[in-house]
């Protein structure tokens, strides 16, 4: 009796954090909805669940699966205080494990590289690159232990498009036929012959989830960058967006005045990269901006992809990787690394305006005198991934 109520409690507690009329205002159109309440990017409650509802049961991309390109090749991030590990295994197959030590918990290995073993600094306990215990020292004396039994707990992942996404529930269903609809829309990008270049790794203090809407956003370039030649190359104020049925991608057009070679989607004012084959007449003049939720920004340039990955840490700071990725064939042009290094840096300077935006808007949402706001027609998209949230906090209270 005490843990049904005990869970009765809990659904209840759920189901409060946002009202029916909450979620209604959300998904109705940009010109007749309202913006998620302030506590949504605030509350510790709200972000906890979030946590549960969306990043441990929704697919949750970490990037281009080439950040992994050859046997031995890692790196390691954090998902709301999940540490993990992404690796190739010697099949050349794309891994995802618990980044945890299964002796005594401790973290195994930081940062990028290639490794053929992977060694936990604490005890030594050693795994292989399919995460099988390799060497477990001293464990000779210890009663029924068994190597074969112990190993690096494994997280479901799925290449789409050249993109990794993992998913905690072993029980969600494949991500490609989920994405089926926008794979037609964008196929002409080819994204599997992209390749990553550089990737920066930054934290904001700011909620993810201002961090995504900023991202597929034009309204703010009017103000935000208006000293950088995107709102001189852009037709901002016809900018319109498109979004899956079902709500689980929604993409930001904006025509350019000036199409490519200008059209960059950073601080510079031109490009020095080929166009990508095979692209339509309004791709070659327009600055797409993709949302795959729930934390995924690809920007669709006619040279290149930028894309832009939040991860939540608390409820007012973020982890985001910064890319820039292009099609292998324009790794051969000349100069390549010095025109590579360019671009990053203007693109990190447009971002560090975003960045401060952001904070601004985290900082105001703190205020006990703050209230949902309106949104312009410009925020379409915005009214998509906010219409995703709700969605996706209503749905586990009524599975539950």
């Amino acid at each position: 009796m005490g843990n049904n109520a005990g869970l009765a409690g809990v659904v209840r507690e759920m189901s409060s954090l946002l009202s029916q009329d909450e979620i209604s205002n959300v998904s109705l159109p940009a010109t007749e909805g309202w913006c998620l309440p302030p506590r949504c990017f605030t509350s510790q409650d709200f972000f906890e669940a979030e946590v549960q509802r969306i990043f441990m049961r929704d697919w949750v991309c970490i990037g281009r699966a080439d950040r992994v390109e050859n046997p031995g090749d890692y790196f390691t991030l954090a998902i709301a205080g999940e540490p993990l590990l992404i690796s190739r295994d010697d099949a050349g197959a794309i891994r995802a494990f618990s980044n945890v030590c299964p002796h005594r918990g401790s973290v195994m290995i930081e940062g990028q590289g290639n490794a053929k073993i992977f060694s936990c600094p604490y005890h030594g306990w050693r795994f292989s690159r399919d995460g099988k215990l390799a060497g477990a020292p001293l464990m000779d004396q210890t009663i029924g232990f068994d190597k074969a039994n112990c190993r690096l707990r494994e997280i479901g992942i799925e290449v789409w498009g050249g993109f990794a996404f993992i998913n905690f529930d072993r029980n969600a269903s494949p991500l490609a036929p989920r994405l089926a609809g926008l794979e037609k829309k964008i196929a002409r990008y080819r994204f599997n012959d992209f390749k990553t270049d550089q990737v920066a790794e930054l934290e904001n203090e700011c909620n993810w989830k201002i961090g995504v809407e900023n991202a597929i956003d034009e309204y703010h370039a009017y103000i935000v960058h208006r000293s950088l030649e995107p709102t001189k190359s852009f037709y901002l104020d016809k900018t319109f967006a498109e979004a899956d049925p079902d709500g689980m991608w929604a993409i930001n057009m904006t025509p350019a005045i000036k199409p490519y070679p200008y059209v960059t989607g950073t601080s510079l004012a031109a490009s020095p990269f080929p166009a990508i084959e095979g692209l339509n007449d309004f791709e070659m003049k327009s600055f797409n901006v993709l949302g795959i939720f729930p934390n995924t920004i690809i920007a669709l340039n006619p040279d290149s992809i930028i894309t832009l990955i939040f991860f939540p840490i608390s409820p007012g700071k973020t982890a985001l990787h910064v890319a820039m990725n292009y099609p292998r064939s324009s790794f051969g042009i000349a100069d390549f690394e010095r025109h590579s290094k360019e671009a990053m840096e203007a693109l990190i300077f447009t971002n560090d305006q975003d960045m401060y935006g952001c904070r601004l808007a985290q900082k105001g949402l703190y205020s006990s005198l703050a209230q949902p706001g309106r949104l312009s027609y410009l925020e379409e998209a915005v009214r998509y991934f906010d219409s995703y949230i709700a969605r996706r906090m209503a749905r586990y209270v009524h599975q539950h």
